[in-house]
Order: C-alpha cells, then structure tokens, then sequence
C-alpha cells in the first residue's frame, strides 16, 4: 500500500513490532509486509539491532535506508 499525499508529500506510515506482546521478532515477516520500505527504524538491545540491519542488508537494503536507535 501506497502512503497517502499530504501537501504533495508522502505521509510517514508506520508498523510497530513489540517482542513482549508479538512474541519473537521475525525479521524475515517483517521484511516480506514491508520490502519497498522508504527506511528501516530498528530500536532495541544492541545484538537484535545488528542481527536485523545484517539480514536487511543480505536482502540488499541500502544501509543508507536503516536508522537505528542503538541502547548502547
């Protein structure tokens, strides 16, 4: 799905995933619902956070396109 026009801009739309309510993060489901994603915003422990920028950069995500909130 398309994010929809505001003033001729894309709105930012976005998908929260919680480990203590969806359980195990999936980086792949994640990936799949969202593979054309303008960015990637990864918050969390530093080993999840680079676990996940490494898979999305296996699937060619430019790194330019991942943002993390590291708690380091």
């Amino acid at each position: 799905m398309l994010p929809k026009k505001i003033n001729n801009k894309a709105s930012l739309q976005t998908t929260v995933f919680y480990q203590d309510t969806d359980e195990v993060i999936d980086f792949e489901r994640i990936y799949n619902a969202h593979s054309n994603a303008g960015a990637f915003f990864i918050s969390g422990p530093p080993a999840m956070i680079k676990s996940f920028k490494r898979y999305l950069l296996s699937k060619e995500v430019n790194e330019d396109k991942i943002k993390t909130d590291d708690w380091e």
